[in-house]
């Protein structure tokens, strides 16, 4: 069943440029109206994925560190970070959809394990 397929399942070969692309999709396709602020994240992302070619966003996208922290200079330009600021309303989004929720969740899961974000803490009920 092709919802069952995960994004990065869909195809082997799928770049990293692709699989933000679908991401973005995703969302945009099952989310209903998203906030002006989302929406202009996601703009803004899309816009970045244009300009550079799969090879520069797989360069981008690299999280080895080369450097200590205190050297380094946060890129505001860097899809990593965009996503990482929009990710927590894209999650919120996914688990408050009445439609779509399986689609939206299993987006939002992908790209927690591509930006390498923790998951939450299980609950202490």
């Amino acid at each position: 069943m092709e919802n069952e397929t995960s994004l990065q399942e869909r195809g082997n070969t799928v770049s990293k440029k692709q699989f933000f692309e679908q991401v973005l999709n995703t969302f945009e396709t099952n989310a209903g109206p998203l906030p002006s602020s989302l929406e202009a994240q996601f703009q803004q992302v899309k816009r970045i994925l244009q300009e550079r070619s799969d090879e520069e966003i797989e360069q981008e996208t690299i999280t080895a560190v080369t450097q200590p922290a205190s050297e380094q200079q946060i890129n505001p330009e860097k899809i990593s970070y965009l996503l990482y600021k929009a990710f927590p309303e894209m999650e919120r989004i996914a688990r408050t959809a009445e439609e779509n929720q399986y689609e939206l969740l299993q987006a939002t899961n992908e790209l927690r394990g591509e930006l390498g974000l923790a998951t939450d803490p299980p609950s202490p009920e």
